[in-house]
C-alpha cells in the first residue's frame, strides 16, 4: 500500500481565543429585524421559527460591535437577504431560481419599480435604506458585489443540475462571490462612515489580506455545513468535495 494522504479541517474558533463584544443595540434591532421579516411574510412558520433560530442578529452585532443602531439594522438586514435568497434558491429549479435572482437585482436597482412579490418588496425596503445611508463609491461597490453574487448564484443552481464538481480553481473563484462575503464586509464601511476610493481595493497591500479573509468565512461555512448540503444533496458545490475529487480522497 502505498502512503496515505489526509487533511484534518482545522478548528477555526482557535483564530478567535478573545470573547467578542455584543453591540448594545442588539435586542432592539433582533426584534425590529424579526418583526420586518415576518411582516413580508418570507417563510412558512416552521421555516420563520428555523431562521430565527439562526441568530443572524447576533452574529452581525459581534460583527459590527460600535456600529449605530440604524447601520447595524441594515447589517443585519443584509444578511438576512442573502439568506432568504440561498434558502429560496436551494430548493428550486434552474428556471425558478433564475427569476428569483432577477427578482433580487431588479429590485434592489429599481426598488419602485418591481413584480410586486413580497420577496420583491422586501428587497426593495432595504435597498431604499441603504441607498440613504450609504456613500456613493461604497454604494457602488455593494452594487457590484450584490449583482455578481445573484449570477454566481444561478450558476451554483445550474452547477447542481448538472451534477458539476468544478475543480479547486475554478471552485474557490465561484465560491468568493456566491458566499456573499463581499458583499457583506461592504457593510463595515456603512459602519465605519468611510468610503474608500477604488484604488484602495485594487492595491495588493489592501487585497492580499481582504481576499484572505473571504477565503477564512466561506472555508468554515462549508466546513460547517457540509453535513447540511449533503443531506440537501448540495454537496458538490463545497470545498470537501471539490477536494475530494481532486485528490481522491474518500470522506
Amino acid at each position: 500500500m502505498g502512503d496515505r494522504i489526509s487533511i484534518v479541517l482545522p478548528d477555526l474558533l482557535k483564530f478567535c481565543p478573545t470573547k467578542p463584544a455584543t453591540n448594545v443595540h442588539y435586542e432592539a434591532v433582533r426584534s425590529a429585524s424579526i418583526a420586518s421579516v415576518r411582516s413580508f411574510h418570507l417563510f412558512s412558520e416552521e421555516r420563520q421559527a428555523k431562521f430565527e433560530a439562526n441568530l443572524f442578529e447576533y452574529f452581525m452585532s459581534i460583527a459590527h460591535p460600535n456600529a449605530g443602531e440604524d447601520s447595524l439594522r441594515l447589517c443585519v438586514d443584509d444578511a438576512v437577504l442573502f439568506y432568504v435568497n440561498d434558502t429560496m434558491t436551494d430548493y428550486q429549479e434552474l428556471g425558478d431560481a433564475g427569476l428569483t435572482c432577477d427578482t433580487l437585482v431588479d429590485a434592489f436597482s429599481s426598488p419602485h419599480n418591481h413584480d410586486g412579490s413580497n420577496y420583491a418588496r422586501y428587497v426593495a425596503d432595504f435597498s431604499l435604506r441603504y441607498s440613504r445611508a450609504a456613500r456613493p463609491r461604497s454604494h457602488e461597490r455593494f452594487a457590484s458585489h450584490f449583482k455578481a453574487y445573484s449570477s454566481a448564484v444561478f450558476h451554483e443552481v445550474k452547477h447542481r443540475e448538472a451534477e458539476l464538481i468544478l475543480d479547486a480553481e475554478a471552485f474557490v473563484a465561484h465560491r468568493r462571490v456566491n458566499s456573499a462575503c463581499m458583499a457583506c464586509f461592504d457593510m463595515v464601511e456603512l459602519d465605519l462612515e468611510m468610503d474608500l476610493p477604488h484604488e484602495v481595493y485594487a492595491s495588493p497591500e489592501f487585497r492580499i489580506p481582504y481576499m484572505a479573509a473571504v477565503d477564512l468565512v466561506w472555508l468554515g461555512n462549508d466546513i460547517c455545513s457540509y453535513r447540511l448540503e449533503e443531506g440537501l444533496s448540495h454537496g458538490s458545490h463545497n470545498v470537501i468535495s471539490v477536494y475530494m475529487k481532486t485528490f481522491n480522497f474518500n470522506i
